[in-house]
């Protein structure tokens, strides 16, 4: 039987500390990178939305497993919200390179695409931004099964 969609106070919880977790880690990763400054704040906007929806459909479906399990879960959802914002940027990047017809082919849109996304992973993986998100999601983690305990 599949389990119901309905919002909880532990998908809520979930959505808010890992969209608020995830516009900190952009704010500091955009602080270490000031060459790659965005002139506007959607980017953090942007990175908040994706940490809420993973935060309600991955994080907060998986409360009620434990303390232990829940810590797990929020360093896999913290993962799992740098793959989508590594890939994110990368889709922004190439696109409005597009728009400058910078790119020949369709073929040559997808390379440009993979070398962007390894580009922007590579300035992700310093040791201080790996560190403090998978604390962040940890403690988002925790809390969210807290949360999940307390209001049932």
């Amino acid at each position: 039987m599949q389990k119901a969609n309905m919002p909880t106070a532990a998908r809520l919880v979930a959505a808010f500390l890992l969209a608020a977790s995830t516009m900190l880690v952009a704010f500091m990763w955009v602080e270490s990178y000031g060459e790659w400054r965005p002139k506007t704040p959607r980017l953090f906007y942007l990175c908040g939305i994706i940490g809420a929806l993973i935060g309600w459909s991955s994080l907060g479906t998986r409360a009620g497993m434990g303390l232990g399990a829940g810590m797990s879960h929020g360093l896999r959802s913290a993962g799992h919200v740098a793959a989508w914002v590594v890939l994110t940027l990368a889709l922004a990047a190439v696109g409005q390179a597009m728009q400058f017809h910078a790119y020949y082919s369709p073929v040559e849109a997808l390379q440009a695409l993979f070398e962007k996304c390894l580009e922007f992973l590579g300035m992700m993986l310093k040791a201080d931004t790996v560190i403090f998100a998978a604390c962040l999601g940890v403690l988002s983690g925790l809390l969210t099964e807290i949360a999940n305990r307390h209001w049932r």
